[in-house]
């Protein structure tokens, strides 16, 4: 009897394990999802596009008038120095 109980007891957690991965991955696949949409369809937009691009990372990460790197490394300074100093 206690065998039985113990594999419910498993299956319990583990399946609100496997929710609670599903609950918060969804929102991070959705997000990048959206981050390949060329921009032209917001509103009707899919978790995965059909003309699914990577320009908006291209012109963040190598265009000349993208701040993006800049900023990213002032974060990585005051969060350093947050680090050492707390």
């Amino acid at each position: 009897m206690t065998k039985k109980k113990n594999i419910l007891k498993a299956i319990g957690i583990y399946s609100f394990i496997a929710m609670m991965f599903v609950i918060i991955l969804y929102p991070l696949l959705w997000t990048f999802g959206i981050s390949l949409n060329p921009g032209t369809n917001l509103y009707g937009a899919k978790m995965i596009p059909d003309n699914a691009t990577f320009k908006n990372y291209a012109f963040l990460l190598f265009d000349d008038s993208s701040q993006y790197l800049t900023w990213y490394k002032n974060t990585l300074i005051v969060a350093s120095a947050n680090a050492l100093f707390s």
